[in-house]
């Protein structure tokens, strides 16, 4: 009995590979602290710890945690995983993946484009609220994306 070529696959590896799946968990544990970020800065139970310490006691605590927990998913998002999807896409080409990972990695790049460019609608025109509502569900698609990019490779 003999095996289809079409059934075996032959995965790349080598260092690249292992690379490109090693940034590819960098990239979910970034977006799992995406989600931190968004629940500590909203939820005050969930950062009992704050990060910034107001020396004058008249300040509320609760708005320097609100706006520290924001800063931190702002530059999280615009900076780190933008930064780590650019490293990923270097090393699907490094790694000779084939070209629909590749292409699946460029589309995630794109949708962080898409989610800075709500984000930014969302800060200048608040009666577009509905529109950035698609920021969620935007997010929500580039967790997914990069589980199946993780796993498949």
């Amino acid at each position: 009995m003999t095996i289809s070529p079409a059934v075996i696959s032959s995965r790349p590896s080598g260092f690249f590979a292992k690379a490109h799946s090693a940034f590819g968990v960098l990239l979910l544990l970034e977006l799992c602290a995406q989600f931190y970020f968004i629940a500590a800065a909203v939820i005050p139970i969930a950062a009992p710890l704050t990060i910034a310490v107001t020396p004058d006691p008249s300040i509320n605590t609760w708005k320097s945690t609100y706006d520290t927990f924001s800063a931190l998913h702002g530059v999280n998002g615009t900076l780190l995983i933008s930064a780590t999807i650019l490293v990923l896409i270097l090393l699907s080409f490094a790694a000779r993946h084939p070209w629909k990972t590749t292409l699946l990695t460029a589309l995630l790049f794109f949708l962080v484009v898409l989610q800075f460019a709500l984000a930014l609608i969302g800060f200048q025109h608040s009666e577009l609220a509905p529109i950035v509502g698609l920021h969620g569900l935007n997010a929500l698609l580039l967790v997914a994306l990069a589980l199946r990019l993780t796993w498949q490779r």
